[in-house]
Order: C-alpha cells, then sequence, then structure tokens
C-alpha cells in the first residue's frame, strides 16, 4: 500500500517502516533511533513523503 518508485533503495521498506514502529512504539527522540535502523535522516525522509502521499 506504499507507494512504489522503480529507483534502487539502500535501506528496504521493511526497515523504514520497522524504525517507524520502533518510535511510535517507544516514543524515543528521531535521533535516538538505534544503530539496528537505517539513519534517523532516512526514516525521517520516508516518514514526511508518506504523510504527505494520498
Amino acid at each position: 500500500m506504499l507507494p512504489h518508485s522503480d529507483r534502487k533503495r539502500k535501506h528496504g521498506l521493511r526497515a523504514i517502516w520497522n524504525g517507524l514502529l520502533y518510535l511510535v512504539r517507544t516514543g524515543c527522540q528521531w535521533r535516538m533511533l538505534p544503530k539496528c535502523f537505517p539513519a534517523w535522516q532516512t526514516v525521517y525522509y520516508h516518514y514526511s513523503r508518506w504523510r504527505e502521499w494520498k
């Protein structure tokens, strides 16, 4: 259900989605996202894009 593009990604959408779920569950700050997830800037970028998508 997420928008899909044909460009090659460095991180899978699953890892980004899991990072978002971690933020929602724990309530931590963006910059405190653990290293097992993609960089917080990457997760935030996709979050802001998906938030605007309709």
